[in-house]
């Protein structure tokens, strides 16, 4: 059980991208350390259960549908009594040679990673403009460091970095803060459903 004085405690945040990975092992850390959480995401087993343990809300979520992110973001707001932090955590990975690869994978890509996080940036953008709101973006080092058959993978996160970084300066007027996160290859579902193709 977390301590009252924990700088989480009672921190209403919500998570996209939370039904497994990163997303729910950020869920359970921050449960942990006092704050509130609302989970977002596709696999309503996965994230029922998460939710189930932690005691917190959750709703099934297409970040790349920009009405069902404003709906589940509002309801999420509602849910816990306001929101203080958001992670736009959502993303897919996949990988495709970017001449004679199929720009389906692509575009899917570009639509999760990046409109996703669009989508979610925005509709929560209002919720956590305050002096203690604290917006995150889940970027990648894949972002920075672009190899062979990684191009939608890299040309999404670094889209990432750059929404992250815009807002910040956008955001700044309302005392919120934004950051970046920058993930190197860790042992994740995505990783190896994604990296393994």
């Amino acid at each position: 059980m977390a301590s009252s004085d924990s700088p989480l405690h009672g921190r209403r945040v919500l998570i996209t991208g939370a039904a497994r990975g990163i997303g729910a092992a950020l869920a359970r850390r921050l449960t942990e350390r006092g704050g509130r959480v609302a989970l977002a995401g596709l696999e309503d087993d996965l994230l029922a259960e998460t939710a189930r343990a932690l005691g917190a809300p959750w709703w099934t979520c297409d970040v790349t549908d920009r009405g069902r992110v404003d709906t589940v973001v509002d309801a999420a707001a509602e849910a816990l009594g306001g929101l203080d932090v958001v992670v736009a955590n959502a993303g897919i990975a996949a990988q495709l040679p970017l001449v004679g690869g199929d720009p389906a994978i692509f575009e899917q890509t570009m639509a999760v990673n990046v409109l996703g996080a669009y989508y979610t940036l925005r509709a929560a953008g209002p919720h956590v403009s305050h002096r203690d709101g604290y917006a995150l973006a889940v970027s990648s080092l894949g972002g920075a460091v672009h190899v062979p058959l990684m191009g939608a993978y890299a040309a999404s996160k670094a889209a990432v970095e750059a929404l992250g970084n815009t807002l910040r300066t956008e955001m700044a007027p309302s005392g919120a803060r934004v950051g970046v996160a920058y993930f190197a290859e860790l042992d994740t579902d995505m990783t190896s459903r994604g990296f393994g193709t």
